[in-house]
């Protein structure tokens, strides 16, 4: 290839644009043939591809060879690359900052790849089209070390694209003997922290909300798991997108399976009635 490709790969393997740089092991750049006609785009890289500084490797790689080979194509045929080249903690999705970050090395990639065919290959676009009812949840920190006004915003911005049905909410704190406390400072102030956690909390509630009026008026298959804390006639129980459902007790126990319609509902909670006759 010419050198520009090669000074683009240094280039991107010095990036420091955003605060996945701290975090990493590897750049994940792509793999495969650059003069491919075909060029397949992921999100950003995981555990694997991290550690060995290649895309879609593991059991997501095994896959994606499968399906190469039922089209007739391999990776020698075909460029493999991510939106962002450095692992987000715990795989979590990346960022908008975070793209925005690294979406310029895609851009110039592609402009010297010059693909015929671009396969995107998003999870959340993928679940929110072809898995309607699968419910996403994440874990999200506020004032994380070094965090800005701006990846806040990212933040929630994030959170409105991907519209989460729940989520666990902290604020960042180090903890003793951890790669945090070493290397992460707590250097956000607790008060600007509180600020932003009151705002995630906030919107986290209206996506719930917004999640759970979707449901109203459908049927469910729940899963009783105890006698409502609330009202001894009433269970508790699960759907299987793990929101919470309360019904009329009846003569159900938990650990029946109770088919349910949607009533109504609370940010956190669905209310609904048996369709069962018992």
């Amino acid at each position: 290839m010419p050198e520009t490709w090669r000074a683009l790969e240094r280039e991107c393997a010095q990036c420091r644009e955003c605060a996945l740089c701290q975090t990493r092991h590897s750049v994940v750049f792509g793999t495969g043939n650059p003069q491919a006609e075909v060029l397949l785009v992921g999100e950003a890289p995981g555990a694997n591809e991290d550690e060995q500084g290649i895309p879609f490797v593991g059991k997501a790689g095994m896959l994606l060879d499968d399906m190469l080979a039922i089209i007739g194509l391999d990776r020698t045929k075909v460029y493999i690359a991510n939106i962002v080249k450095c692992r987000p903690p715990n795989n979590r999705d990346p960022m908008n900052v975070e793209q925005d970050a690294c979406i310029g090395y895609l851009r110039r990639q592609m402009a010297l790849i010059r693909p015929k065919i671009l396969v995107c290959l998003g999870r959340i676009a993928a679940i929110r089209r072809y898995m309607p009812d699968c419910a996403i949840t994440t874990d999200l920190i506020a004032g994380f070390s070094g965090e800005t006004a701006e990846e806040h915003e990212a933040t929630l911005s994030l959170m409105r694209e991907v519209g989460y049905e729940s989520a666990f909410m902290f604020k960042y704190s180090e903890r003793p003997g951890t790669f945090a406390q070493r290397h992460m400072p707590d250097d956000v102030p607790d008060a600007v922290k509180s600020a932003r956690l009151t705002e995630i909390i906030a919107l986290q509630g209206e996506l719930s909300l917004a999640s759970n009026r979707r449901d109203v008026g459908r049927e469910f298959e729940v899963l009783a798991e105890s006698v409502s804390h609330k009202r001894d006639d009433q269970l508790a129980g699960r759907t299987s997108q793990n929101k919470v459902v309360v019904f009329d007790r009846r003569d159900w126990r938990p650990g029946d399976y109770v088919r349910v319609r949607i009533t109504g509902c609370t940010p956190v909670t669905l209310i609904g009635e048996p369709i069962d006759n018992r």
